[in-house]
């Protein structure tokens, strides 16, 4: 069988090979950032509306370990998976430049579309 590229936090296999038919959405988030704060509840919409289309993934910031990454979900009343590890270099995304940050990987497209809000 073979090696899943992630997993998210509740230690599903994240294969990003049968996700790449379908756009990708990594939403980059810290719980010490008030507009990630803000932000959840439209990422929660927009992930229930969706779903199966595609593909919205969150990815913490600060790169916390598991336990603490998981009370942060709760916290912030995340829906949609987090990811245990960062996938940006696997998509060529190659900094955060501010929080939250959300980018758009186009089916077939290697290159990460950044959509930053101030």
């Amino acid at each position: 069988s073979r090696t899943p590229d992630a997993h998210d936090t509740q230690g599903n296999p994240i294969f990003f090979e049968t996700l790449e038919a379908r756009p990708i959405v990594i939403h980059y988030f810290a719980d010490w950032c008030k507009p990630c704060w803000h932000e959840v509840p439209e990422m929660n919409a927009f992930y229930h509306q969706v779903k199966g289309k595609i593909a919205v993934l969150g990815v913490n910031a600060d790169h916390l370990p598991q336990v603490q990454l998981k009370t942060v979900i709760q916290k912030m009343g995340i829906d949609f998976p987090v990811l245990e590890q960062d996938p940006g270099e696997k998509f060529g995304i190659m900094q955060i430049e501010s929080l939250p940050m959300t980018v758009i990987i186009h089916p077939q497209q290697k290159k990460p579309d950044h959509r930053n809000r101030p």
